[in-house]
């Protein structure tokens, strides 16, 4: 299950804190523009937490991924679009 709700902490210009809420026969996968930073992840708690590496003002792709242990899961997004797509009408 692709987890949607989910809060971004910054910790500091390098770092950031990624908390969201697990379930008990789930863990969690983490990956950072297409790659995987952290996984299975599981603990006592149900809300996860991890830290992030996160350069201020730089754009990425977060997926959070809660699966049961036998699951392994590939990340959805690889890039993201951090250049816009401009298109001008031409001038008469």
């Amino acid at each position: 299950m692709l987890v949607a709700d989910y809060t971004v902490v910054p910790v500091s210009s390098t770092t950031a804190k990624l908390v969201w809420q697990g379930q008990a026969d789930t863990h969690g996968w983490v990956f950072r523009n297409g790659e995987r930073l952290y996984g299975p992840i599981h603990s006592d708690s149900l809300t996860r937490e991890i830290p992030v590496p996160w350069q201020k003002h730089e754009a990425i792709a977060l997926e959070i991924h809660e699966l049961p242990i036998d699951v392994t899961p590939e990340a959805i997004a690889f890039e993201p679009n951090t250049r816009p797509i401009l298109v001008w009408n031409s001038v008469p």
